[in-house]
């Protein structure tokens, strides 16, 4: 019961401090965002099936689109109604986009890239003292290796006065909700390498993501 107990507190004491041991989130690691994107749009549509109702001889009676009711003779049209026959395949990544601070798209540009690190934050004007200055320095450091980083944002802060660590135009924004979703760490690192999810981590865990990017 005790070694229960205790194992317990370990586990939620690891999950505060870093990311949870097992990620059920829809932006988990070795998800093809770029891939789920496409087949979401492309793939197994929803598939419906037009039923008309026509009034014929007093009644009203359906009919599908192949049996014509409008060339009956004294039908007189009700209603049509569309009817889900199929449902098509739901990706469980919506809303997801990256956009600069111009509100310019860059979602399909920047997921062809290699070796991409997003610096995200939901709630980014709580981040200040040392952990501004931590990322301040992994920014400089991930610079100096030749990594292309971003901050990624939520959407509502857009056009607001960024914090000093997101400086020299490396900001991206996103819809709130998605960026909650994808990572629960605030600060958190994501490493992508054209659009798939290799690695996240929170602020604690940064050096690793550093080490396996300069590994890729």
């Amino acid at each position: 019961m005790l070694f229960t107990l205790i194992s317990a507190l370990a586990i939620g004491i690891y999950i505060i401090s870093f990311l949870p041991i097992k990620d059920f989130r829809p932006y988990s690691i070795g998800t093809d965002i770029l891939k789920e994107i496409d087949r979401s749009e492309r793939e197994d549509p929803d598939i419906y099936e037009m039923k008309w109702i026509y009034r014929v001889d007093g009644k009203d009676k359906v009919f599908s689109t192949e049996q014509e009711p409008w060339n009956i003779e004294g039908a007189e049209f009700v209603d049509r109604k569309r009817i889900l026959i199929k449902k098509g395949y739901e990706s469980p990544i919506k809303n997801f986009y990256l956009l600069s601070k111009e509100d310019k798209d860059l979602t399909s540009e920047l997921l062809q890239r290699e070796n991409l690190i997003l610096i995200t934050s939901y709630e980014p004007f709580e981040i200040e003292g040392e952990t501004q200055k931590e990322l301040i320095k992994w920014r400089d450091d991930f610079i100096k290796q030749g990594v292309e980083i971003y901050f990624l944002l939520p959407i509502s802060t857009m056009g607001k006065a960024s914090n000093s660590y997101t400086l020299d135009n490396l900001e991206l924004y996103m819809d709130d909700t998605t960026l909650k979703t994808i990572i629960r760490a605030n600060p958190g690192v994501i490493l992508l390498n054209k659009g798939v999810i290799i690695g996240k981590w929170s602020l604690r865990d940064i050096k690793k993501a550093y080490d396996l990017t300069l590994k890729q």
